[in-house]
C-alpha cells in the first residue's frame, strides 16, 4: 500500500528530465515496487527508478532521513529509535 501511494505521488509530481529515484526498504516491498516501478517508468520514460536489494525498514529510514534514497519503504510503523529521526 505504502508503494502505492509513494508510486502514486511521483506519478502526479512534475518530474525532471533524465531523473533519477532510488526507493528502498525491505524484502517484503520490493518485489510489488519493481512492478510498479515498471509501469510507471514504461509511461516515463525519462525516470530512472532504483530498487536496491533489501535494506529493512530501519534502514529505509536511515536513508531517507540522510538524503541517501529518494524514499524509503516500510513494512512496519515507525517506533523508537526509527521515529526519532522525523520528530
Amino acid at each position: 500500500m505504502v508503494t502505492m501511494v509513494c508510486l502514486g505521488l511521483l506519478a502526479a509530481a512534475p518530474v525532471m528530465a533524465a531523473e533519477k529515484l532510488v526507493l528502498a526498504g525491505p524484502g517484503t516491498n520490493l518485489d510489488i515496487t519493481r512492478v510498479l516501478a515498471a509501469a510507471f517508468t514504461a509511461k516515463h520514460p525519462e525516470v530512472v527508478i532504483e530498487i536496491p536489494e533489501s535494506i529493512g525498514s530501519g534502514g529505509a529510514v536511515k536513508q531517507t532521513a540522510a538524503g541517501t534514497i529518494t524514499a524509503g519503504l516500510m513494512s512496519r510503523p515507525l517506533a523508537g529509535r526509527t521515529k526519532t529521526l522525523w520528530s
